[in-house]
């Protein structure tokens, strides 16, 4: 049975949320890692680092829960 349109479209969206997830997933932890206190670093550097690793973490689970509504709407479909 051949694929109707919408239906490609929304499965290039559900690979584009999983893979924008993923990525912002690994910035996220990669920032997260490097986050400690030395004599360059300050403390307030350290909490900005940790702010905008929370912020990515953030967008990740927004845009993998925005991925499972997808499934689940074309699942029901």
């Amino acid at each position: 049975m051949p694929r109707k349109k919408i239906d490609r479209f929304l499965a290039r969206r559900v690979i584009l949320l999983i893979l924008l997830g993923s990525i912002t997933a690994l910035l996220a932890a990669a920032i997260a890692g490097k986050a400690e206190v030395s004599e360059q670093v300050t403390l307030e550097d350290v909490i900005v680092m940790i702010m905008i690793s929370l912020v990515l973490f953030f967008i990740t689970g927004v845009c993998w829960l925005y991925t499972a509504v997808l499934i689940k709407n074309l699942e029901e479909c």
